[in-house]
């Protein structure tokens, strides 16, 4: 069984990327600087998470109850660190009681904490993946660009696009999993069956890269009252990106699972510290963002490798 060791590494450096989408670390050097750091490099960090179990489940798609085992275990996860941040929505329940039906809602559509919104998108687009796998690849692949156009305009482009009121009433975001996950995972799915050699993907990666910094510089001046992320070129830059980094042999096997693992729970834990950090931060005085996205980093990593040592606490990860 072929070994894909680069991706590994790749998720370690999204898990970090997603931590800045959260802290904006170069707010404190410059502005622009961290609008195409966090707005526009970062972005990718969700899509080729998205992308990446994607590709490792299209060798799955075939068997249903593979598939099903894998939606249960994602969904599991969700509900095991839906109880870890629950404290912070009774606590927002306690201060108004109106954000109850908020919470409910959110579970099942947004996320019950806005860090954790990847595994129920992640668990409904490999549901939909599943159904549509025998489609021929350019049509999937027309589709999942389609899906994604369509959620980028109802998020992003909210402002231009003036979608329906009442999808939002009902749905509250486009970044679910139909408009967001599926594409990604589509894309994974079919990157499974590419094969492409590394300077081609390096090259259309970069034309890529810098195409997603036009868009992100031009459009830095919209409404993102829907929020921000689901740039156009994200989609294209991901794809290129993941199917260079996929091709990169690295050898060895034990570091790699370890950082597979260490990703996860970067992801899924950093959210407590961003709460902790809220909390004694004005007490502290710290304003340089920098070291608000260290202080929220390396406590991140240091308790997903604390988890990762304890045999009876793998129900957080896996």
């Amino acid at each position: 069984m072929k070994k894909y060791n680069s991706i590994d590494v790749l998720k370690i450096i999204l898990a970090i990327f997603v931590v800045m989408i959260h802290t904006n670390p170069f707010l404190s050097v410059s502005a622009y600087l961290n609008l195409f750091v966090v707005d526009a490099l970062a972005r990718l960090a969700v899509p080729l998470f998205f992308m990446s179990s994607g590709f490792f489940l299209a060798s799955k798609l075939h068997d249903f109850r593979a598939v099903l085992n894998y939606i249960k275990k994602i969904v599991l996860l969700y509900l095991i660190w839906s109880i870890i941040y629950l404290p912070i929505n009774v606590y927002n329940i306690m201060q108004d009681p109106s954000f109850l039906r908020l919470y409910i809602q959110r579970f099942f559509f947004e996320g019950s904490y806005y860090i954790l919104w990847f595994l129920p998108a992640l668990a409904f687009g490999s549901i939909l993946l599943y159904f549509l796998r025998n489609l021929s690849k350019f049509t999937l692949a027309v589709l999942c660009v389609v899906l994604f156009a369509v959620g980028s305009l109802g998020q992003s482009y909210y402002s231009l696009a003036n979608p329906p009121e009442i999808y939002y009433q009902m749905f509250l975001t486009t970044r679910n999993g139909l408009f967001f996950a599926l594409p990604f995972l589509g894309f994974g799915f079919i990157a499974k069956s590419l094969k492409f050699s590394g300077l081609p993907a390096l090259v259309l990666s970069a034309a890529s890269l810098i195409a997603l910094g036009v868009e992100v510089f031009l459009a830095r001046n919209l409404d993102f009252s829907q929020g921000n992320g689901m740039w156009f070129f994200v989609l294209p830059s991901a794809f290129f990106v993941f199917l260079w980094v996929k091709e990169i042999k690295l050898t060895g096997d034990r570091i790699y699972k370890y950082l597979r693992k260490l990703s996860t729970l970067v992801f899924l834990s950093h959210g407590l510290f961003i709460i902790a950090f809220a909390i004694i931060a004005p007490r502290l005085g710290i304003e340089n963002s920098i070291i608000q996205f260290l202080l929220v980093l390396v406590p991140s990593f240091i308790l997903s490798h604390v988890i990762l040592k304890i045999p009876q606490l793998k129900f957080m990860y896996e």
